[in-house]
């Protein structure tokens, strides 16, 4: 994947469910966490999974 964000915003346009988080540990930004050499993100499709989708930079 190229570019997360603009996968993001298709998937949130299309009523997707997307997971954010802020915690001590960890804290999204517009849906995606930065650990340096990966991005990540969490959604929910429509059974109530959640799934992961990581872009590597």
């Amino acid at each position: 994947m190229d570019d997360l964000g603009a996968e993001l915003a298709e998937l949130r346009a299309r009523g997707v469910e997307i997971i954010d988080i802020d915690t001590p540990e960890m804290k999204t930004e517009d849906g995606i966490l930065d650990t340096g050499d990966a991005l990540h993100a969490w959604i929910v499709d429509p059974g109530k999974n959640v799934l992961g989708i990581d872009q590597y930079k």
